[in-house]
């Protein structure tokens, strides 16, 4: 009897990893070609096409409408084409998102279909990525498994945001938009290396009761600070720096930084309290962000940023711990979590355009950095 149930702990054991190893190279490759222009996009608007600061936030409102409405639809659609099916089409909207985004210069009109593309991707993609990491993921290690996940993606994201702005400064956007499609498309193949998974998910409203109120202002914290990092930061970074390489480069070695912070992080998070391992650094993140207000030179903001992504990283992989936790596999709980976030993304992005003051985004961003204590 305790041989079979050995044996079962085996294979099982071997499956979870399999699995999670090829999420892992999945995630390299996305990441790869999401790092290489993630954070020159806000860019591509705001500087070389001219949009305006109000502009791009209307542009990034409709990502995260759409996103919202069709992370349930996605869970839905899990159910007939399966997880790993689910991720790989994402893809093809990916690549409309980016080859759109490439003509928009000479099709203005197509503005509000670009970020409406965007989200319908990311509404798919994630709640699909997270449905599968919470089935192979194992709450004993679950410290480490997903330090690995942020290591494997910070590797691939060290060279990509230096490789964009190379491309961009000896090249152009154009050669770009190419590398990233392509390394897209890659890569969806690691996904099929094993069986495709179901879920029997009903779409209702439940979601909305699985977690707690303060659950859902804690996520909905996470979302608007992890939109301020994504679209108002790399906008002012730029207005301090003012060459693409140079931006790229300080990316690059802000992500070197943060994989010795992974690394510790992975093995702590494992051994103490992930609540007040949250909380402690949140309150570090928070007061960073405060400081990012008054920067004002290339040194102020070099050492800024680097105390904010160091900081980041380490709230971060305990805060991701907890909500595997919580989620104990339930796709109703991702519903809920990714809902949250949308909702903060919504939230941030009005409140900038009400005052119309990027730096206003940092202060936002710090309040919502105490948010991560109520998970």
């Amino acid at each position: 009897m305790n041989g079979t149930h050995s044996d079962t702990h085996i294979i099982r054991y071997l499956v979870n990893k399999r699995e999670l190893n090829e999420l892992y190279v999945s995630t390299v490759l996305r990441t790869l070609a999401f790092s290489m222009i993630g954070i020159f996009v806000p860019l591509f608007l705001f500087k070389e096409l001219a949009y305006t600061l109000q502009e791009i936030i209307y542009f990034y409102l409709v990502y995260s409408v759409f996103f919202l409405i069709f992370t349930p639809i996605g869970a839905k659609l899990g159910n007939y084409i399966g997880i790993k099916h689910l991720m790989l089409i994402s893809t093809p909207f990916y690549i409309a998102y980016f080859a759109m985004l490439y003509a928009l210069e000479n099709n203005p009109s197509w503005f509000y279909y670009i970020p409406t593309a965007y989200g319908i991707a990311e509404g798919l993609f994630w709640i699909g990525f997270h449905i599968d990491f919470s089935m192979f993921s194992q709450s004993k290690y679950r410290g480490n498994q997903i330090s690995k996940f942020y290591g494997f993606a910070l590797l691939a994201g060290l060279v990509g945001p230096m490789i964009g702005g190379a491309v961009l400064t000896f090249s152009d956007f154009n050669l770009l938009f190419f590398t990233v499609v392509l390394l897209l498309i890659g890569s969806a193949v690691p996904l099929f290396f094993s069986k495709d998974i179901k879920r029997d998910y009903k779409l209702s409203w439940k979601f909305l009761n699985i977690g707690s109120f303060k659950d859902f202002v804690s996520y909905s914290s996470f979302g608007a600070k992890g939109m301020v990092a994504g679209i108002f930061f790399p906008i002012f970074v730029f207005s301090i720096l003012g060459l693409y390489a140079v931006m790229g480069s300080l990316f690059t070695f802000l992500g070197l930084l943060n994989l010795a912070i992974i690394y510790f992080m992975g093995k702590l998070t494992d051994v103490f309290s992930k609540s007040k391992l949250v909380k402690i650094f949140s309150i570090f993140n928070s007061i960073i962000w405060v400081v990012k207000i008054f920067v004002k030179t290339k040194m102020e903001l070099i050492g800024v940023a680097a105390l904010s992504s160091s900081t980041d990283i380490a709230v971060s992989l305990p805060y991701t711990a907890i909500m595997y936790d919580k989620c104990k596999k339930n796709i109703d709980y991702l519903i809920f979590r990714e809902v949250g976030l949308s909702i903060g993304r919504i939230i941030v992005l009005l409140l900038v355009l009400a005052t119309g003051s990027l730096l206003s985004s940092f202060l936002y961003a710090a309040i919502a950095s105490l948010g991560y204590m109520l998970l």
